[in-house]
């Protein structure tokens, strides 16, 4: 349970970081 919602928490912010990077 713990293991997943790190991996989401980890995914959610790669999505944010990536599209901050494209939006650039």
């Amino acid at each position: 349970m713990l293991k997943v919602k790190i991996f989401e928490s980890y995914n959610c912010g790669h999505m944010i970081t990536m599209y901050a990077i494209i939006a650039r």
